[in-house]
């Protein structure tokens, strides 16, 4: 009786040492959680990580000092470790205190997969406005060496710096001035960064981002000989409207001014004051004047002087920011364009 009296009252006392254990722990661990996601942003500087988990939510990942950071073999890592693009698991402490919502301070952060490659700038999908890419990305240190492509057309290389860190930060300047920027419906291209294989140069560790090219109206302006037979008035031009692919720079507007009219253009009476050999040296735009500088431009006779004046004038002033135009022959403004 005695014995099973005291087996009672021992199973009572680990009931009880277990429950209690239970909630206690569950207290102490209330705001502790295990969250997984791909890294969105990351703030070297403020050492706060951006995540997206599967749910699309959005988490602050807030790290300190006693953050420990683990790469995919579980072997000691850093901030710098933790590239956009790369998936991690974050164990941490919720914070109430956070301005933002999901913040959650990390005690624990492992990675769960990497990438050799990442481009983080332009992103794939966007839209493209400027005849020019701004690359930026990250890429393993110890690659050496990676290649840059447009579709099938190579665009150059970029040396990776030597650092002490597992990955470092590349970013590169690409113009589009020879792409065919002709046509009305949006285009679309791939860019690609890649390392070229030792063995065979074969491309390896490639990504890619595709970028869309939507078509935009500018207005080009020629004489027209159909509207004016007698040439009464030399300094009359007249527009066409052009649909063109991510032209919005004056100077590119002013090379596609330079190549003349098209051939149903010409057969509508257009032709260009301007001559064939003509090249542009300089544009540059400030404080409302539009600055170009010509070599070539030798027209002879007033008349075409004039229209060649008002052609290009008439170009560069479509946009909102120009309101005069100064043009130069080879640095020399007092005598461009003399008849």
């Amino acid at each position: 009786m005695k014995k099973g009296i005291k087996s009672f009252i021992i199973i009572i006392v680990i009931s009880v040492v277990i429950i209690g254990g239970y909630f206690i722990y569950n207290y102490l661990n209330k705001d502790k959680l295990k969250v997984q996601g791909v890294i969105k942003d990351t703030s070297f500087s403020t050492k706060v990580v951006i995540i997206t988990d599967k749910e699309n939510n959005e988490w602050n990942i807030v790290t300190t000092e006693k953050t420990k950071i683990l790469d995919e073999d579980g072997e000691k890592a850093d901030l710098k470790y933790l590239i956009p693009q790369f998936e991690i698991e974050v164990s941490g402490k919720l914070s109430k205190d956070a301005i933002t919502p999901n913040s959650l301070f990390a005690s624990q952060i492992k990675i769960l997969s990497s990438k050799d490659i990442v481009i983080i700038s332009p992103v794939d999908g966007k839209s493209l406005s400027k005849a020019e890419i701004n690359l930026k990305g990250f890429a393993r240190a110890d690659l050496g060496t990676l290649y840059v492509k447009i579709d099938n057309a190579e665009k150059g290389s970029i040396e990776l710096p030597q650092t002490e860190g597992k990955y470092c930060y590349f970013e590169k300047s690409i113009p589009l001035s020879n792409i065919d920027l002709s046509g009305s419906a949006e285009k679309e291209i791939a860019l690609s960064v890649y390392q070229k294989s030792s063995k065979d140069g074969s491309e390896a560790n490639k990504v890619s981002v595709n970028l869309k090219l939507e078509p935009k109206t500018v207005s080009l302006y020629f004489s027209n000989i159909k509207f004016d037979p007698e040439m009464s008035d030399c300094t009359k031009v007249y527009p066409v409207t052009r649909e063109v692919h991510i032209l919005t720079d004056p100077g590119d507007v002013m090379q596609l001014l330079l190549q003349g009219p098209t051939e149903e253009e010409i057969e509508k009476g257009y032709s260009s004051p301007i001559p064939k050999e003509a090249i542009i040296n300089e544009i540059s735009i400030k404080d409302g004047v539009a600055k170009i500088d010509f070599s070539n431009l030798n027209p002879g006779g007033s008349c075409r002087v004039a229209a060649i004046r008002a052609s290009i004038t008439e170009t560069l002033k479509q946009f909102p920011e120009i309101k005069e135009v100064i043009i130069s022959v080879d640095g020399n403004i007092e005598e461009a364009l003399q008849p």
